[in-house]
């Protein structure tokens, strides 16, 4: 966007991944891998020809063989579906660059002819289809989107892809790995869907105390710490600081560390941090932003690295900007 380029970004989800994945694929990947025979061995027993039983109204009805898939609730299943799939990004041409993250896959390409960028996805796509088909899985074109990253307004029904004999139109938004896409890139649809998570993780916490009776304080900060920290730090990397969503966020935060200590409405804001021995939102994206830099620099010819100076060039760049990404300071630091 930042070259006045169109980027268009097909979206996918694996059908039944884990269910249908085929496990001669998986086998067959760990034997070019050079594992021992022991540890094909293994893998072999574990995924082929499993026992199911099913338990319905309290009658048992088995066993049936599977003869595909990898079991679920297994902590190998995750490795052994990427192992199974190894090689995906191969299958795409150079117009194209891919990242997925085991069923969640994204295929983008970047220039400034929309239409040849249109393209190089629907020639890509049939081809990462063929490989998935190969490996006994298959790509819905309901569940396909896309939607291209421009600064201009583009209308949903003027462009569109091919699919297995079906259109699929360009979309205003999407949702990969829990954080939503808009076409403009200003994360409005992720702060709405953010905002109400929190809303209902500080109602659970109010619901649980009041200022005279109530949980515990020690139990409602482990409540705090698991529903709303957590939701909040999976996406607080990208999250745009001193912004009206931001200071929404700092309001839902207090008001559901005031119900912890059963605080007045009018107790300070730093009381109610010092009170409670928690951190401001602000501090808590700053520290997880440098945790993540500082990683990326930690390793040797990490791909993620090149892309950070880019960003950082882009950065210094197209400033000032009305009020730059999080990440700025850190990166300018480190590259």
């Amino acid at each position: 966007m930042a070259k006045k380029e169109y980027t268009a970004v097909l979206f996918l989800d694996v059908k039944s991944a884990f269910d249908d994945i085929s496990t001669n694929s998986i086998i067959n990947a760990l034997i070019v891998m050079g594992l021992p025979e022991s540890v094909c061995l293994f893998y072999y027993n574990l995924i082929s020809k499993r026992n199911i039983y099913l338990n319905i109204n309290g009658q048992s009805f088995g066993p049936y063989i599977s003869l595909k898939g990898v079991p679920q609730g297994c902590v190998s299943s995750p490795t052994l579906y990427n192992i199974g799939v190894d090689h995906l990004e191969d299958v795409i041409d150079q117009s194209c660059n891919m990242l997925n993250f085991a069923d969640d896959i994204a295929v983008y390409s970047s220039s400034k002819n929309l239409d040849q960028t249109l393209i190089n996805l629907e020639h890509n796509l049939t081809k990462i289809n063929n490989h998935l088909a190969s490996r006994g899985l298959s790509i819905p074109a309901a569940k396909t989107k896309l939607v291209i990253f421009s600064k201009r307004k583009i209308s949903p029904n003027d462009y569109s892809i091919t699919f297995n004999d079906e259109i699929i139109t360009n979309s205003s938004k999407a949702t990969f790995l829990g954080v939503t896409f808009d076409s403009n890139m200003s994360f409005e649809a992720h702060y709405n869907n953010l905002m109400n998570k929190l809303n209902n993780h500080c109602n659970i916490i109010r619901s649980l105390c009041f200022t005279w009776w109530g949980s515990h304080p020690s139990c409602l900060t482990m409540i705090y710490k698991a529903l709303f920290v957590g939701t909040f730090d999976y996406s607080a990397i990208i999250l745009q600081p001193n912004t009206k969503q931001w200071n929404k966020f700092g309001i839902i935060q207090r008001r559901a560390l005031r119900a912890i200590l059963g605080l007045r409405n009018s107790t300070p804001n730093k009381i109610v941090y010092a009170e409670t021995k928690q951190q401001p939102l602000f501090i808590r994206q700053n520290y997880h932003i440098s945790k993540y830099i500082l990683r990326c620099f930690s390793h040797i010819n990490l791909p993620t690295i090149n892309s950070l100076r880019t960003f950082s060039n882009l950065i210094s760049q197209h400033s000032p900007l009305p009020s730059k990404p999080p990440h700025s300071q850190y990166l300018q630091r480190l590259v």
